[in-house]
């Protein structure tokens, strides 16, 4: 996926939620985006707050970034030195992202 098809989807989400990953049945909150290789890598974290939307899409929409895939990368908590490096593309990302809004619609 790309940044921008990212950025326009989170567009029709509240303002104030926070973004998450869910991998293996765990959420995953976005705590940071860092720029690697021409790609953004979404940073994760179990133990910290995530990012509202509107941080995010701040953090997100520079021209520059538009056309960037997106992954994500988990820092694992248990040992603040070691991270995963481990890529996934954010295909689990977005059904999440489209689990939350049906939901967010019907109870509306």
């Amino acid at each position: 996926m790309r940044t921008i098809d990212l950025i326009l989807l989170l567009n029709d989400f509240k303002k104030d939620n926070r973004i998450f990953i869910e991998d293996n049945g765990q959420r995953l909150a976005v705590v940071d985006i860092e720029i690697i290789d021409n790609t953004v890598a979404l940073k994760t974290s179990k133990n910290l707050h995530g990012l509202r939307n509107w941080e995010f899409l701040v953090l997100l929409n520079k021209k520059d970034y538009y056309e960037f895939p997106i992954f994500y990368h988990n820092k694992t908590a248990t040992n603040n030195s070691s991270v995963s490096e481990s890529l996934m593309t954010v295909y689990y990302l977005v059904n999440y992202l489209l689990d939350f809004l049906l939901a967010d619609l019907s109870s509306a």
